[in-house]
């Protein structure tokens, strides 16, 4: 069992001083106290906990935080914990890896040899906001994004070159493909991609999954456990038991996500997604994937449904629901269910508002199924479930 020096002063891994073990039966407790909570039996419908293949060095997305110190100095972290809420300068994070807190260490020094000011969020003063860390395990590519206010300017060529100066050795063999700037002048903590400039390499990088590629780009949303990622589309697949002659809904479905890998299994696959920038990227990934019975909507879901109820009708036999954290709202879930589809499958990484939603599903007469657990966080708190619904 390995203890990262910043234990328990980040605000990270909650439970990196309990075995693997102990981590998984205090999650599968979780699921049963949330389930209990809304009233939704759970006991023989729960399947035990999927771990994750690997425990360290998972995560392929980390967002950094420039800091102020008091005496004008620069820090680059993560927020500390309730009791240390300011920021944390990172020498070891072990579930990013050294690749990436390489590059944060090259991006510090950087920013303290060129006398770059961090970003005061209560007085909105100062240039370097965050720092964002993407990358790809099955392709060992790296993707920088630094986050600056467009209220000064720095060495963009200089902290190319000091980023390429990384070699692939001493970086557990990952590269860096591609450098971005970004703008952000929003008040708001968090990261906001106001103008957007490619300063080196290539937009996107790669990750696959099974057979399917999936791009990503700075904005798309990607599960952050890529090698979990396998067995949580795997388990999902197995349960949905897709066949040629399904019809598959797919809602909130992003970049393509769940609905690209079962494709291929299929009739057909709708996916319904907001944002238009990852329909762009999902419409892409079926191209690079050979995928022609997957077709995307933009549209917010809620609209989408309530406006088309008497064209959807009857059409799709089964549904993937994969929503944001909060869940369906009660209009999303009136307007699903006039659709009269008799599979559901629900994938959420939080179990509050996925037994919330479960017990809507249960009162106008699905039942519930199974449950399947997925960690696709080790060391923290969260965990996945994916549950089957079925009239």
């Amino acid at each position: 069992m390995k203890i990262c020096r910043h234990f328990n002063r980040c605000g990270g891994c909650k439970l990196q001083d309990i075995t693997y073990r102990k981590q998984l039966q205090l999650k599968t407790k979780l699921i049963k106290e949330r389930a209990g909570k809304y009233g939704v039996a759970v006991k023989r419908r729960l399947k035990k906990i999927i771990p994750s293949p690997i425990k360290y060095n998972y995560r392929n997305k980390m967002e950094f935080t420039f800091y102020a110190e008091e005496d004008g100095g620069l820090c680059l972290g993560l927020h500390g914990n309730k009791q240390n809420r300011r920021v944390i300068e990172l020498k070891e994070c072990l579930i990013a890896g050294r690749e990436v807190i390489n590059v944060l260490r090259v991006t510090l020094k950087f920013g303290r040899k060129n006398n770059l000011k961090g970003y005061h969020r209560y007085r909105q003063k100062g240039y370097l906001r965050y720092l964002l860390i993407r990358k790809s395990l099955t392709k060992k590519e790296i993707m920088v994004i630094l986050v600056t206010t467009g209220k000064g300017r720095f060495k963009k060529e200089e902290y190319v070159k000091k980023l390429l100066s990384l070699s692939r050795p001493g970086n557990n063999g990952y590269k860096i493909t591609g450098i971005y700037h970004v703008i952000n002048d929003s008040s708001a903590d968090a990261v906001k991609f106001e103008k957007e400039k490619l300063l080196y390499g290539k937009e996107f990088i790669e990750e696959r999954v099974g057979r399917i590629t999936y791009r990503i780009y700075s904005q798309t949303f990607f599960q952050t456990n890529s090698r979990c990622l396998r067995a949580l589309y795997a388990a999902a697949k197995k349960l949905l038991k897709p066949s040629k002659e399904d019809k598959v809904l797919d809602l909130f479905c992003g970049s393509g996500g769940i609905g690209l890998y079962i494709a291929k299994s299929v009739s057909e696959v709708t996916g319904i997604e907001v944002n238009s920038r990852a329909i762009e990227n999902a419409r892409e990934n079926t191209r690079i994937n050979s995928i022609k019975n997957m077709k995307f909507i933009n549209d917010d879901v809620r609209f989408f449904l309530k406006d088309n109820q008497q064209e959807l009708h009857g059409k799709f036999n089964k549904v993937i629901i994969d929503p944001p954290r909060a869940g369906i709202s009660r209009k999303v879930f009136e307007s699903l269910i006039k659709l009269d589809i008799p599979k559901v499958l629900y994938i959420s990484c939080n179990p509050e508002s996925l037994f919330d939603n479960i017990r809507l599903f249960i009162e106008v007469g699905y039942k519930l199924k199974v449950v399947q657990p997925v960690d696709m966080f080790p060391h923290t708190r969260h965990v996945e479930n994916i549950a089957l619904l079925e009239k």
